[in-house]
């Protein structure tokens, strides 16, 4: 099955818009694409919002950047989507 769904550039990333939905609500995003990542990365304050917390966590994570390492938690999504594009009949 195929699907498609739009995305916007900005400078050189590629957004797209996706629906993440958690157990006390959900979020509209403009989420960054990377072709290469193995996970989605979202804000502490996003997932918080929608219900999840480090007791739904799957295992620990540390983001290391320039300035620091930031410590945080790996969930599983209950569900991620992007609207779709319908191809013309």
């Amino acid at each position: 099955m195929r699907s498609e769904t739009s995305f916007d550039l900005d400078g050189d990333l590629i957004v797209v818009n996706a629906v993440v939905l958690g157990s006390s609500g959900r979020a509209e995003l403009r989420l960054v694409l990377d072709t290469g990542a193995v996970l989605t990365t979202l804000v502490p304050s996003v997932a918080q919002a929608i219900g999840y917390t480090a007791y739904d966590r799957v295992a620990w994570s540390v983001t290391r950047t320039a300035a620091a390492n930031e410590r945080g938690y790996i969930v599983q999504l209950a569900h991620i989507t992007t609207p779709q594009l319908h191809e013309p009949k």
